[in-house]
């Protein structure tokens, strides 16, 4: 019996400290600061039981509560995943698929999309680090009944499994399938990094992340300590948007959508029922088992090197990501996942560049993997620029005249493109790609031994244009593939500056590239919204040339280019922002080069309440001089001064940059001729 007694002393002792732990001194670190969070923090129950969490709910901006999202949803019943594809932590319960962002105030559910007051963010407590959702994730949309109670501090959730939608249903097929979990496994579990991670993988500051806006790809600006908002002529409050996010929410977020509760993903017939993997005699095969014939695509995706077949109007068998790895020598992973409400995924990741043939048999699609004598090369082909890289490959020389090594050809019906250049200018192999995606059929390397001549023949669907740039900062030959807009086609590209192994300028460990990738995902976002074609020079963290980067405007034929930067001096009073342009551009006749600077400078003063450091010409700027349309280069803040740096670092205040340069665009195109 003493036993028992000191037994039961030495939990009720346990669970006091690790209570007082959260009560008491407890420090979280969120928006790149640490908060002291005494008094702020709640314990979450989930239907009665208390959510075991090393990172607890609390008060936001002491006004809204957020939670823990793996361990409340693990208590629901759900899993909580991570979908490498779109860079989205992917929550299922029951009937709802859901996908997050960090740093975004929006939820896909069930592919339709719903916002919050606040982010989702990511906050650490010592080695622990945690994604936290809005409460109203679950109150608002997904209906689920919580109460707060301030007296006892104590959260509390009361999930009931929904009764009239069925909970999807998963292969009844035991053998040689990926298995489904409700918590994933190490192998795929996302990491918990130490500090800022939550639940997705550790993203180093020179990497972007997932773009903020939903479908797209965003950098995430590695957290800075706050910082000490003194500077020499840092504007007053009420004229630029607080640096603290307790004292000022800053430039103002859409409105909410109105809470609505999201309706069951839709009945479907056609169902990919199993994915199996097959090595015999070192031939290796995928096959894929459906219920209905109907369609499918299948596209080639690279970093990793993916093959992807999409079934549209499907549903997987198991909703989730289900995924194997396994020690082929071509085939790694494979996996099927529900990439949308009415998308089937399957997902193959491979070594290198391998061939593959692909077929139907009776109730399943068969893949056929071939080891390819290509080296050097990838593809990428996911998102607006659709790229081949030759890694250490010299087609061309010089940047401004363009030199070409290569000697270029079409077919009469302008489908068929060749170059055709000395074998010691690139060392490729050879071998077929096949690529299956909007643009292409193939790729094939062939060598002539007799003449050392390598040829690449692009086998396209229709006729494009190709951009060939030598890269002397990274050694290497990058082609990208165009189809150019007519005329009548009002297109606008958006450039966001430096990029890979350019970070552009640095403060501490926040880097220009992030920050001009994360805004400029924005922008697009929302020209998109307003039906306006775009252009993104990258969309990733990858190096491009500077000229480079004119010769594709110039090549799509572009009503207007837009470049974001951020600027940076020794004085770190420095602060506000500027818009530069060039009169030297002999094919904007009209200057409206420096009249879209100029609405671009008022646009973004007006909403930022920055100080207007007004257009400044610059005739020696490449990406102003090479393009062959209005150009313009927003240099929206400086990341050496503490208050703007703090600024940038919020994403409602990029945010609010991205929609001042949409409302200067979309008033450029009015009184565009």
């Amino acid at each position: 019996m003493k036993k028992v007694k000191s037994l039961l002393s030495i939990v009720i002792i346990v669970v006091f400290i690790a209570t007082a732990t959260f009560a008491h001194g407890l420090t979280l670190n969120f928006d790149g600061a640490d908060h002291d969070m005494t008094g702020k923090t709640y314990t979450v129950e989930v239907n009665g039981k208390t959510v075991d969490t090393d990172v607890p709910a609390f008060l936001l901006y002491d006004k809204y509560p957020v939670i823990p999202l793996r361990a409340v949803f693990e208590a629901m019943g759900g899993s909580v995943d991570w979908e490498q594809s779109t860079k989205s932590i992917v929550v299922g319960l029951d009937n709802w698929i859901i996908k997050l962002r960090q740093d975004e105030k929006e939820a896909e559910i069930n592919g339709k999309i719903y916002t919050f007051d606040v982010p989702v963010i990511a906050a650490s407590s010592g080695s622990y680090g945690r994604t936290m959702v809005p409460l109203t994730l679950l109150s608002d949309l997904l209906n689920v009944e919580t109460n707060i109670s301030g007296e006892t501090k104590v959260i509390s959730v009361e999930y009931i499994k929904p009764e009239n939608t069925p909970a999807p249903q998963s292969s009844d097929k035991p053998v040689a399938k990926p298995k489904a979990s409700p918590t994933p496994s190490p192998s795929s579990k996302p990491d918990e990094p130490s500090r800022g991670g939550g639940d997705r993988p550790t993203v180093p500051a020179a990497t972007p992340k997932a773009s903020p806006s939903p479908g797209a790809a965003t950098p995430e600006p590695t957290p800075t300590p706050s910082p000490n908002n003194t500077q020499q002529n840092t504007p007053q409050p009420g004229t630029t948007p607080s640096a603290d996010p307790q004292q000022s929410p800053g430039p103002q977020s859409p409105e909410p959508a109105p809470s609505v509760v999201p309706s069951p993903l839709p009945e479907l017939e056609y169902v990919i029922t199993d994915v199996l993997y097959f090595n015999s005699d070192g031939t290796e095969r995928i096959e894929i088992l459906f219920n209905n014939r109907k369609g499918y695509k299948v596209t080639r995706l690279s970093n990793p090197n993916r093959i992807v077949v999409d079934f549209n109007d499907a549903r997987a068998g198991v909703i989730g990501s289900r995924t194997n790895t396994i020690q082929g020598s071509i085939v790694k992973k494979y996996g099927l996942t529900q990439y949308d409400p009415t998308t089937a995924r399957v997902e193959i990741e491979v070594a290198g560049t391998p061939d593959y043939d692909i077929y139907l048999s009776g109730n399943k699609v068969v893949l056929v993997f071939r080891v390819s004598n290509l080296r050097n090369i990838s593809y990428t082909g996911d998102k607006d620029r659709v790229c081949l890289l030759l890694k250490g490959a010299k087609l061309t020389e010089g940047e401004a005249a363009q030199k070409k090594l290569y000697q270029e050809q079409y077919s009469s019906d302008g489908r068929t493109y060749t170059i055709t250049f000395p074998s010691n200018l690139a060392d490729l192999g050879t071998g077929r790609l096949t690529i299956n995606d909007k643009y292409l059929d193939s790729v094939v390397v062939e060598t002539n031994a007799s003449k050392s001549t390598t040829t690449i023949t692009f086998n396209a669907k229709e006729k494009l244009s190709y951009v060939i740039f030598t890269r002397t900062e990274t050694n290497d030959t990058a082609i990208t593939l165009l189809k150019p807009r007519s005329t009548a086609e009002k297109l606008v590209v958006i450039d966001p500056g430096h990029g890979g192994v350019d970070p552009g300028a640095v403060s501490g460990n926040v880097q220009e590239k992030t920050l001009n990738l994360d805004i400029a995902l924005k922008l697009n976002k929302l020209l998109k919204e307003k039906g306006v074609n775009t252009y993104m020079i990258r969309e990733d963290d990858i190096f491009v040339g500077l000229y480079e980067r004119a010769y594709i405007a110039n090549a799509l034929n572009a009503s207007l280019f837009i470049c974001i930067h951020n600027n940076a001096a020794t004085a770190t009073s420095a602060s506000g922002t500027e818009t530069l342009y060039t009169q030297e551009n002999p094919y904007d006749k009209n200057l409206f080069g420096k009249r879209f600077a100029q609405i671009i400078q008022e646009s973004l003063v007006s909403r930022l309440k920055s100080v207007d450091r007004k257009i400044q010409h610059r005739p020696g700027l490449v990406v102003l001089k090479a393009t062959r349309m209005p150009a313009a280069l927003a240099e929206i803040g400086f990341i050496t001064n503490s208050y703007e740096r703090s600024n940038l670092l919020r994403e409602d205040y990029r945010l609010a940059a991205a929609q001042a340069l949409c409302d200067a665009v979309i008033k450029a195109l009015g009184e565009l001729k």
